[in-house]
């Protein structure tokens, strides 16, 4: 008897189910900025976002609330305006930049260490569409109306 038969006879397969977690507008703007990450479609920092904004190829902002200059967020939102770019805020900084992967992170996928800051970043291309993408256009037409 071989060893891998063994250990098949003792046991069931349990079946693979699949559990569709509630996604809130949080973790669907974390999904959303990472696929646009991988996709080479996110800008982070003012410089990169002004010109994505100032050229008219965004098609997201996202500010954090906690930026210390009033002109910063004049600035940003006067470029979402002129361009009709739906701006989203985030309460903090530091919660923008693990969003848009400035920050390590270990297997299980939580941060580690020192997260690097972020005020802005802009969503030039949202790659794929997912649930997650879905769910935050969701959110983008309830808070216009």
């Amino acid at each position: 008897m071989d060893v891998a038969e063994e250990g098949e006879e003792g046991e069931e397969a349990a079946p693979a189910v699949e559990e569709e977690l509630e996604l809130n507008e949080e973790s669907a703007l974390r999904g959303v900025l990472r696929k646009a990450l991988v996709h080479d479609g996110l800008q982070r920092g003012l410089h990169e976002s002004a010109k994505a904004l100032d050229r008219h190829s965004a098609k997201l902002c996202v500010l954090a609330r906690d930026v210390d200059s009033d002109e910063y967020k004049t600035l940003v939102t006067a470029l979402c305006k002129e361009g009709s770019v739906p701006l989203l805020y985030i309460d903090t900084r530091e919660k923008l930049g693990e969003f848009v992967g400035l920050a390590k992170v270990d297997k299980e996928g939580n941060p580690r260490g020192k997260i690097q800051k972020c005020s802005v970043a802009v969503v030039t291309d949202f790659g794929e569409e997912s649930r997650e993408y879905h769910k935050l256009q969701e959110f983008i037409a309830k808070v216009q109306e």
